[in-house]
């Protein structure tokens, strides 16, 4: 039997965004985040457990709209 498990971790991002009013009561927000976690994963095969460290590193991109009451 096959199996996949990864560790929990915490890591470490950063963030650069902003706010920009559009017109009115409208705004449009711009951020971009980067995520910089390491984890261990373990995999079980056929063959035997394989153990592994993975970095996870993602870029993040995130445009909303908002409306202010």
């Amino acid at each position: 039997m096959q199996s996949t498990h990864y560790s929990d971790a915490f890591g470490a991002a950063l963030q650069l965004g902003a706010d920009y009013h559009v017109t009115g009561r409208w705004y449009l927000n711009v951020d971009v985040k980067k995520l910089f976690l390491s984890t261990d994963v373990r995999l079980g095969t056929a063959v035997g457990p394989v153990k592994a460290n993975v970095d996870i590193n993602p870029w993040l991109v995130g445009v909303g709209v908002g409306y202010r009451f």
